[in-house]
């Protein structure tokens, strides 16, 4: 016994195939109420995410130069310093920054992140004992 296979073909007003315009208008519809509901959750995963992402790296850079510390690396102290209204960090040998040294290396943070509540931490030689911290306003 054969079974026949039906195919399901609208026509329309003009008697060509093709999807009513209720139907379209349906199917925008659902498109846009999916749209609405979830892209408050996708932007939110996104900011999240590059928070995260931000705060690994800063946490890096600090450990780098603690483990630079520890080792007496250049015989030196070793530190990180936040410039927020530059929105960049920079990694440093010594007591001070400066831009010019070979060893120091700046690093640009996203623009949707703001570093708040510190200015320069410097770790001591050999101990990696944070030695100098400055706390920001």
């Amino acid at each position: 016994m054969l079974k026949k296979k039906f195919k399901i073909i609208k026509k329309t007003a003009f008697g060509k195939e093709g999807f009513t315009l209720v139907e379209l208008i349906v199917v925008l519809g659902l498109i846009s109420l999916l749209l609405f509901v979830t892209l408050p959750y996708g932007i939110e995963f996104y900011r999240a995410e590059l928070i995260r992402g931000e705060t690994m790296a800063v946490m890096n850079v600090l450990d780098r130069a603690r483990s630079h510390a520890v080792s007496g690396r250049m015989d030196s102290d070793w530190g990180v310093v936040f410039f927020s209204e530059e929105n960049y960090y920079a990694f440093f040998k010594g007591e001070e920054y400066d831009p010019d040294d070979p060893h120091s290396q700046k690093f640009n943070l996203s623009p949707e992140v703001e570093v708040g509540g510190i200015e320069k931490v410097v770790f001591e030689k050999d101990t990696g004992v944070p030695k100098i911290m400055i706390i920001a306003d």
